[in-house]
């Protein structure tokens, strides 16, 4: 009997259904997640900011006196004479033009009062001139300054310490002397305030029949 038994039990034990044992060996599923992310930021930031500054700042003087400008030119008789344009004071600075001016005043004249200069030995001062009055305070040093247009017609100044007005002789006339600062610009100075009724008489002259624009200025101390 208990042999019969065991032997059941094999019969029993090999007819049974072997399972297949499931090797999950994941086939090929490689994750081939290849992110090959080469965030390569080629901002190569080259900020090549050539802002050479160009800034060629050619200042042109804007004072500069103008040839061929139209600049201011009163009329004669100031005072009721038959030469004088207006009168100065200190301080005073303007532009005008021989253009229209007296011809009260010659190459004659200013020999007879004293006041041509070597460069004026041949200039005839035919053409128009302006004329000044100018009265210096007492206790006071004046400076005239004449400057004209560099490249065009050149011009004189004559300053006569004188009682009269428009006088074309040298009786009671001195005639002071300038001083050319190069060719557009001619200064008199050591003009002093009087007290015995005389006057500065101040002459911006053309030469040889031509008239020019030119700027002139008092300075006081």
């Amino acid at each position: 009997m208990r042999i019969i038994g065991i032997a059941l039990l094999l019969v029993m034990g090999c007819s049974q259904r072997l399972e297949p044992v499931n090797d999950e060996t994941d086939s090929g599923e490689a994750d081939t997640d290849t992110d090959t992310d080469t965030d390569a930021d080629t901002d190569a930031d080259a900020d090549s900011d050539s802002d050479a500054d160009t800034d060629t700042d050619t200042d042109t003087d804007t004072d500069a006196l103008d040839c061929s400008g139209n600049y201011f030119t009163p009329t004669i008789g100031f005072g009721g004479t038959e030469c004088l344009t207006s009168a100065l004071s200190c301080g005073d600075s303007f532009e005008a033009t021989t253009e229209n001016g007296s011809t009260s005043f010659d190459h004659d004249d200013y020999d007879d009062m004293g006041c041509n200069g070597q460069d004026d030995l041949t200039d005839n001062f035919s053409a128009a001139e302006r004329v000044y009055e100018l009265w210096v305070p007492a206790n006071t040093e004046a400076k005239v300054s004449l400057e004209m247009a560099s490249g065009c017609n050149t011009l004189s100044l004559r300053v006569l310490e004188t009682a009269d007005q428009c006088t074309h002789y040298g009786l009671n006339t001195t005639c002071n002397a300038y001083t050319r600062v190069d060719p557009w610009n001619i200064e008199v100075d050591n003009l002093y305030g009087r007290t015995n009724g005389y006057m500065h008489q101040v002459i911006v002259d053309g030469k040889n029949g031509n008239t020019a624009v030119f700027r002139l200025s008092v300075d006081c101390s």
